[in-house]
């Protein structure tokens, strides 16, 4: 039988916002692993290859640094709404206890 109202599945929110928050740490982790290992490669790159990749490089910290803050607001959003959620679950239960 289907009720009305809405069911919440609390362990997955937690999962969820887990989730998101380690794929922030996995970004940051891997942009720190990309740029140590063309440390090397940016010492000999001069003129317009040194050019080049200082401009794409910035347009692309740019876009990492947005997808991560998008993630990690995300993430404080699903923890945000489950915590209302158990809150709310709580107040009913209260209701019934007296």
């Amino acid at each position: 039988m289907l009720t009305d109202g809405i069911s919440v599945n609390h362990s997955g929110l937690d999962t969820g916002a887990s989730d998101l928050a380690a794929g922030v740490k996995a970004i940051e982790d891997r942009m720190i692993r990309l740029e140590d290992d063309l440390k090397e490669l940016k010492g000999a790159w001069v003129g317009s290859a040194k050019d080049s990749y200082t401009i794409a490089k910035a347009k692309w910290d740019g876009a990492i640094t947005e997808m991560r803050d998008l993630l990690a607001k995300t993430s404080q959003a699903v923890t945000t709404a489950n915590q209302d959620y158990r809150a709310a679950d709580q107040r009913g239960a209260n209701l019934f206890n007296g």
